[in-house]
């Protein structure tokens, strides 16, 4: 795994500059599945080889969604209680989900139905918290649009829409 860590070292700064420029829901979808299709296939994985390029390939899909979660977050976090308080929340919830997944789930999953069963109930567990993108929640935009004037009030915008549409600045 630790070449999930260096690929995720090299990658964060260009990936929060795309996250700057592109819809950063998009980059946590794309992200969130590119990590969760790879843990499926880690129990497919028969060698060291097949082995660090999925690990590879989870620090890319976790370095292209980190930057756009942070950053959606910190833009979103001023209008849900407070910026401390959501970020407060966010690190709470996944510091339990490490406690939970990791400690409980995955020590339960392993005794009861082996090593690679973990990688899968992992895999499926991200792509089911991933289909919560996908309905069409009203999540505003408050970065800038070229394309309309700086004082007019940014409108909130369908999740999908917000998805398919590539944000240009």
């Amino acid at each position: 795994m630790a070449s999930s860590t260096l690929v995720m070292a090299l990658l964060l700064r260009p990936a929060g500059k795309l996250a700057d420029k592109v819809s950063r829901k998009s980059l946590i979808l794309s992200g969130g599945v590119t990590v969760a299709l790879f843990y499926l296939l880690l129990p497919l994985a028969t060698g060291f080889i097949p082995v660090l390029l999925l690990t590879t390939g989870i620090g890319v899909g976790s370095a292209f969604s980190q930057p756009a979660a942070s950053s959606l977050l910190a833009e979103q976090g001023t209008r849900l209680g407070g910026l401390g308080t959501s970020i407060g929340t966010f690190h709470g919830v996944l510091n339990l989900g490490f406690v939970v997944g990791g400690a409980l789930l995955g020590a339960t999953v392993q005794t009861l139905l082996g090593l690679h069963m973990v990688f899968v109930v992992v895999g499926l567990i991200g792509l089911v918290s991933l289909l919560g993108l996908l309905f069409p929640l009203s999540v505003p935009d408050l970065r800038p649009n070229r394309y309309s004037p700086p004082n007019k009030k940014r409108n909130h915008q369908p999740l999908l829409k917000v998805l398919t549409h590539e944000e240009i600045h």
